[in-house]
């Protein structure tokens, strides 16, 4: 479901009270799309630890893992629902499906301008956490 721009999740939610279905599917939904934007930044941190001096892998990778943590905490809030369709089953409950994207692009923004802002790190290392962002970025607007 996911593409080059958007990371995208679905999640369902049943139950007698309508709103109480929505709000199921909503909440699986930001909990699917957490768990996929989360599995694609643990590779992309692996991926940029390999590359760091032997000294720096393990300083490069927490202070990298730190910063996306942190955008996701803040950047799934502007995720958007997509779609959402609710039917009645035969036995009166309400089946509510919802579907959510987020840009990866913004996220990605959002990460560059806390890493920026990070007074933790070196302007080399600032910078070639930037490098990496930018890849990513460049990869979104393909």
């Amino acid at each position: 479901m996911s593409d080059k721009r958007h990371w995208r999740s679905t999640g369902t939610g049943i139950s007698s009270d309508l709103g109480i279905a929505k709000q199921k599917a909503l909440l699986e939904a930001r909990k699917n799309l957490a768990s996929e934007v989360q599995t694609q930044m643990m590779s992309v941190s692996e991926q940029f630890q390999r590359q760091q001096e032997v000294g720096e892998q393990e300083v490069m990778g927490k202070t990298f893992q730190q910063l996306y943590r942190e955008v996701l905490n803040t950047q799934l809030n502007d995720a958007v629902v997509a779609d959402q369709k609710t039917f009645t089953k035969p036995n009166g409950q309400y089946a509510h499906y919802v579907a959510m994207q987020a840009h990866k692009r913004s996220l990605y923004r959002h990460m560059k301008r806390m890493n920026e802002a990070s007074g933790s790190l070196s302007a080399e290392q600032r910078e070639r956490i930037n490098r990496m962002i930018d890849e990513r970025i460049a990869e979104a607007e393909e």
